[in-house]
């Protein structure tokens, strides 16, 4: 079975466009294709948004005999002549990670999450997934399968109110996967509240954990880079498609508190056989939903499957990865060596390793190790 790609090198778009590599490379250089990605080589590799980005241009100078300047003005808009850290802010959800690194920004905000059984509050997410496994039973949680991660359409609400009140012109609110929490549905019912006060646009991630976090933290920097809106609209589409998380759970007997959210052919109803063995799991860019990978008869072959699995998606990148993130619950002495090995194996991209969080714990089970990149 042919991989499909995600990023293609620039011959992929002349054969398709019939524009020379020259003019496209010329484009990237005037600034017209925001956030080419590079190879480890540095060769330049372009998505589906480019292509249609490419078209534009062309329809630009073809039909409209547009300058280049003329062109990337109406495409990006004009230089801004103030700060856009005072013009957009971000909205997201504690189902990212490393949110003590997001509270530094004035114009960010972490709506928290909220567990939820049988639709009455139990917990606020915030205690780590270590402390609250281990006292799981006196709290009363997992193990009733009537769970709910989401943040309340009220806290949502009141977010968005505090922002339009300190002058901000747009929010982008960037959530946890909507086949896994109600808090994406949350921020469009709040969101309608407000219209015409401030443009929110709400971002269904299609990731949790820190796949969520790695997007948020782009869109971060896009802003404090003063780019335009259209350019961070273009940076949103890029992140979703490019978002993917590889994991090992020790066993599925608490995944998801019995819920079913597998998607396609991997569907399963998580019969107690499976607690035998060690699954592999992937959240892979635009899909929103688990798919059981494989199922090993040990955590050693789990791990190596994750591995081969990681090194195909970069694959479909042509070879890119700009992140890297390890997070683990219990198993830091493998996750540490997991971070050693993939610094060897990347050189160039930055690799972290980071304690999980507790909404993705409490979706797959307390002894996880997770790779995530974008």
């Amino acid at each position: 079975m042919k991989t499909e790609r995600k990023l293609y090198k620039i011959g992929h778009l002349t054969k398709l466009l019939g524009v020379t590599s020259r003019t496209i490379r010329y484009y990237d250089q005037f600034g017209l294709l925001p956030h080419v990605k590079r190879s480890d080589g540095n060769v330049r590799l372009f998505d589906d948004e480019d292509l249609e980005v490419i078209k534009k241009i062309r329809h630009y100078q073809k039909v409209d005999f547009l300058p280049l300047e003329i062109i990337k003005k109406r495409l990006f808009g004009t230089e801004n002549s103030v700060s856009m850290t005072t013009q957009v802010a971000v909205v997201t959800d504690s189902g990212g990670t490393i949110l003590e690194e997001m509270s530094k920004y004035s114009f960010v905000k972490v709506v928290p999450l909220k567990i939820k059984n049988k639709g009455t509050i139990v917990l606020d997410v915030g205690s780590s997934p270590k402390d609250i496994w281990e006292h799981r039973d006196d709290k009363g949680l997992f193990n009733e399968s009537e769970l709910d991660y989401s943040s309340s359409e009220e806290d949502i609400l009141t977010i968005y109110k505090e922002l339009a009140s300190r002058g901000f012109k747009k929010i982008y609110s960037i959530h946890l996967s909507s086949s896994l929490s109600l808090t994406y549905q949350n921020a469009v019912n709040a969101s309608r509240k407000l219209d015409g006060q401030i443009e929110i646009e709400v971002v269904d991630s299609k990731s949790i954990g820190s796949a969520q976090s790695l997007f948020v933290e782009e869109v971060i920097k896009a802003i404090s880079n003063n780019e335009s809106t259209n350019q961070i609209d273009i940076l949103v589409s890029k992140q979703v498609r490019l978002l993917y998380s590889t994991m090992v759970v020790d066993s599925l007997r608490y995944f998801s508190s019995g819920k079913s959210v597998f998607s396609g052919q991997n569907k399963c109803d998580l019969s107690s056989k499976l607690n035998q063995f060690k699954p592999v799991l992937t959240l892979k860019g635009g899909r929103g939903e688990f798919d059981i990978e494989q199922i090993c008869k040990t955590r050693e072959d789990a791990l190596a499957v994750m591995l081969e699995g990681l090194k195909e998606e970069v694959i479909t990148r042509g070879g890119y990865v700009q992140n890297i993130k390890i997070s683990y619950t219990y198993f830091y002495a493998e996750a540490k060596e997991l971070t050693n090995k993939l610094k060897i194996d990347f050189p160039k991209t930055s690799v972290l390793l980071e304690e999980g969080n507790l909404p993705l714990s409490g979706f797959i089970g307390p002894e996880m190790i997770v790779i995530s990149i974008n």
